[in-house]
């Protein structure tokens, strides 16, 4: 019995190391296949020029560049201002009689606005009336008997003194009757009434403010840095928050001296008439202080940065196949979310603009210009 047992045992252990020597056997083999598999595929790559991983393309959008006009702009907060407000006053003291504007009335230069109380100058004005027609009478008398080697040339000159002297006095009170009707000193709109009937009014105290808005300029302190940059002539772009608008002028201004208290010097701006604009209105003023004519520009969100500098993805054709390129660039000036390009691309070239981010350099991509 025991012999029986210990021959099955060993044609067991015999039948084991068979099977283990059959399954190394098949491992080396498919190492073997691997090889000559993996070798295969990197002649076939070769052959095509691609990995096979890529052959899938990737749908992006892609713009053709055009060279035109770049500006950049430095925009500063600014204001409108207008040397045309005055406030028209009563030059002699007096009670105010009459006010003929209220706010929001259109004058016109040399329109009375409003009349001061001139009867006590009426009254003066009345005896010397008479007092200069009976001055006269004995002058005509005088110069008549003078004329004809009557009388003394004394009597003469003292008659034609004291009718200068009173006509002097009359046109003096002429003077001082014609100030106290208040006139209107140019054209505009009367934006505030001071002066109330009854009140009294003197110089000095505030009148009747009218505003001309025709001559408004916008005004902006610039940061001392851009002086060498900001020079008279230079186009604005004037935006008007509230208005929701922009209007385009030229800095006629440019002040040469730098305010010591903020480092700024002052720029004012000539903008057409515009009936909404008004005095003391928020502005934005972009100030160009950057043109060039030829430039190729791309949207600032598809430069990307790396460790070898700023790059942009572009599409070009290789072996007739649509390819993405990692091309190189130089970027100059940045504005309003555009980047001028210096260096790395040229006029035609496609950039990949929507897509871009997922891409690799050599990476098969499908597009519609």
């Amino acid at each position: 019995m025991k012999p029986i047992l210990f021959f099955t045992l060993l044609v067991f252990l015999v039948s084991a190391c068979g099977g283990s020597k059959d399954k190394k056997a098949e491992l080396d083999q498919l190492k073997s296949q691997k090889k000559e598999i993996e070798a295969k595929i990197a002649l076939l790559e070769k052959e095509l020029g691609t990995n096979t991983k890529l052959m899938k393309s990737k749908n992006v959008m892609v713009t053709s560049l055009q060279t035109g006009s770049f500006s950049n702009y430095v925009e500063i907060q600014g204001r409108f201002e207008s040397d045309r407000i005055v406030n028209v006053g009563a030059q002699v003291p007096g009670v105010v009689q009459a006010v003929y504007v209220r706010r929001g009335d259109f004058v016109g230069a040399g329109q009375v606005v409003a009349v001061i109380d001139g009867s006590l100058i009426l009254k003066n004005m009345a005896p010397l009336k008479t007092q200069i027609e009976l001055a006269k009478t004995v002058y005509e008398k005088q110069k008549s008997l003078w004329e004809q080697k009557v009388g003394t040339e004394i009597a003469y000159l003292q008659a034609k003194t004291t009718v200068d002297g009173l006509e002097q006095q009359m046109a003096a009170l002429q003077e001082q009757y014609a100030k106290t009707r208040v006139v209107a000193l140019m054209g505009g709109t009367v934006e505030e009434v001071y002066m109330k009937v009854g009140e009294m009014a003197s110089p000095g105290m505030p009148g009747i403010k009218i505003v001309n808005a025709s001559d408004l300029r916008a005004v902006a302190d610039v940061p001392e840095s851009y002086s060498a940059q900001i020079k008279n002539g230079a186009e604005v772009i004037v935006n008007l928050p509230d208005l929701k608008k922009d209007v385009k002028g030229k800095i006629a201004f440019t002040a040469q001296t730098i305010n010591p208290l903020n480092r700024s010097f002052r720029v004012e701006v000539v903008i057409p008439y515009d009936k909404d604009i008004r005095p003391n209105m928020i502005a934005t003023l972009k100030v160009e202080n950057y043109q060039k004519d030829a430039s190729i520009t791309v949207p600032i969100n598809v430069v990307q940065n790396s460790p070898d500098g700023s790059f942009v993805m572009v599409a070009v054709e290789e072996n007739g196949k649509k390819v993405a390129k990692k091309r190189k660039i130089q970027v100059g000036q940045i504005y309003n979310r555009s980047a001028e390009i210096l260096g790395g691309l040229q006029n035609g070239d496609k950039v990949i603009t929507v897509g871009y981010q997922d891409l690799n350099d050599g990476d098969l991509i499908s597009y519609k210009l």
